[in-house]
């Protein structure tokens, strides 16, 4: 399908609503890159409003229910939902504490460039842009989380818009992936345990990430053994990499939006020297943290 008759079936769906929205801003280097990416918690409604843009969104916690072209879709923790341009839609109530939510909207080019990638393929696109409501896929959150993390690492640490956009290509490869499975089905082939999904949680929280390592021990209720055994099965990583994921990841935010000093950021995270803490950030950012803290301040709006 054109570009062009593409926004007009979406066009042609948002003139039938009963609500006029307002067309949404985005940020000044968006029309450079195609794409931007926000990480926030939400704890009012939006007013209806649609884009010129596409967007898939990650629900990390908390639930609201999200008004879509005259239906409701309560959406809550592990729903990724993808947003068509002038599909018109808004917030509703949010729950107590907020939605906290990971988004990453881009260009009708990098779409279009994306089915052109795909074109050999049978990736329900049709049935993407012309459904009457977006799809959702109820998906793992820790999985698709790090989807975004390495997009946004590699957006910070980019020489150029081009590979911004090489980068975002890929994560839509990723995204568009989990919605081949759709009506609320996991996209893992074996669901996590419900104790180990609950530890994984509790571990997110600071006070946790930060103690020392037997922490996830004494959360999960379960051997140092099994728990290990355990998140190898079904995640595919071991109890300390998760541990030191956390810490490294909170080490990048305080880094992009805080004055602390890279010293006090290390132990801070709960790092007990600056040379592991140095290897670990650079293992994951490929760049040590001053200078992904330089390189996130030159290039923020």
């Amino acid at each position: 399908m054109k570009r062009e008759n593409t926004l007009n079936v979406l066009r042609n769906r948002r003139a039938k609503s009963e609500i006029v929205p307002y067309c949404s801003e985005i940020p000044a280097n968006f029309k450079e890159e195609g794409c931007y990416y926000t990480h926030l918690t939400r704890f009012f409604d939006s007013p209806p409003h649609f884009h010129r843009h596409y967007e898939i969104a990650l629900i990390l916690s908390g639930k609201f229910n999200h008004f879509i072209n005259k239906k409701t879709q309560s959406l809550s923790a592990g729903d990724l939902f993808f947003i068509r341009p002038d599909d018109m839609h808004f917030f509703g109530e949010c729950s107590t504490g907020g939605v906290e939510l990971m988004n990453i909207a881009f260009s009708i080019e990098h779409f279009d460039r994306f089915r052109e990638y795909m074109d050999d393929t049978d990736f329900p696109f049709d049935e993407l842009l012309h459904a009457s409501y977006p799809v959702i896929a109820k998906v793992n959150v820790q999985e698709v989380r790090e989807m975004y993390y390495r997009f946004d690492a590699f957006r910070v640490t980019a020489g150029n818009a081009g590979q911004v956009k090489m980068a975002m290509r890929r994560l839509l490869n990723e995204l568009f992936g989990c919605f081949i499975h759709r009506g609320g089905r996991n996209v893992n082939a074996h669901p996590v345990p419900a104790w180990l999904e609950i530890t994984c949680m509790q571990m997110r929280k600071f006070e946790n990430f930060t103690a020392p390592p037997e922490r996830m021990v004494e959360i999960s209720g379960r051997s140092k053994e099994h728990l290990a055994r355990t998140m190898k099965k079904y995640m595919g990583i071991t109890p300390s990499a998760f541990v030191y994921e956390l810490r490294v990841l909170h080490a990048a935010d305080l880094l992009r939006f805080s004055n602390l000093s890279v010293l006090d950021i290390c132990f801070t995270c709960g790092f007990e020297n600056t040379a592991y803490f140095h290897k670990k950030f650079k293992e994951k950012f490929g760049e040590s943290p001053k200078k992904y803290r330089d390189m996130a301040r030159s290039t923020s709006i």
